[in-house]
């Protein structure tokens, strides 16, 4: 029981620290900024045209009201 407390506890930290990285929200700590420097400018492309094609998969999916 106390190793299930002790596994539970840990998974809820690991949680928390994802959602709030330094007790922040998430869009203060990380940045694009590391991946830019890592991947270069084909990121930003690569980016929208991902994102690009789920917004239009989501709106084909959408039904507007009538």
């Amino acid at each position: 029981l106390k190793k299930r407390g002790e596994i539970e506890a840990t998974q809820i930290s690991r949680a928390r620290n994802a959602l709030l990285p330094m007790g922040k929200p998430q869009e203060r700590v990380l940045t694009l900024a590391p991946f830019l420097a890592r991947y270069g400018p084909p990121l930003l492309t690569s980016l929208r045209e991902s994102i690009a094609g789920w917004y239009g998969a989501a709106l084909v999916g959408a039904r507007l009201p009538s």
